[in-house]
C-alpha cells in the first residue's frame, strides 16, 4: 500500500480505515485550490497586485507553491491562464 511508504504499521492503518479515512481526496484539494485562488482574487482587488509573501503569509506561501509548480511543469494546464 502506498500510503504505508509513510511507516505507518498495519494496525495504525486498519484504524485510519475503520474510521472512512480517505487515504486520496482529490474534489477536496480541487477545493482547498479554488478557496485560495479565491482569496488571491479579492487579494488582487484590494491591492492591485499579486505580490502576498509578507503581507499573507499562508496566501503567499500558496501562491509561491503555485509559481514553483508552473515553473517544474507540476501544474495542470487548466490551471494555467
Amino acid at each position: 500500500k502506498k500510503h504505508n511508504e509513510g511507516g505507518l504499521s498495519e494496525h495504525q492503518i486498519n484504524q485510519l480505515e475503520g474510521l472512512d479515512f480517505r487515504w486520496s481526496d482529490k474534489a477536496s484539494l480541487d477545493k482547498v485550490w479554488e478557496d485560495k485562488f479565491s482569496e488571491l482574487i479579492a487579494f488582487k482587488e484590494v491591492n492591485g497586485h499579486c505580490n502576498v509573501k509578507k503581507t499573507t503569509p499562508k496566501l503567499g506561501n500558496w501562491v509561491d507553491v503555485q509559481r514553483t509548480n508552473k515553473t517544474q511543469g507540476k501544474i495542470a494546464a487548466r490551471r494555467i491562464k
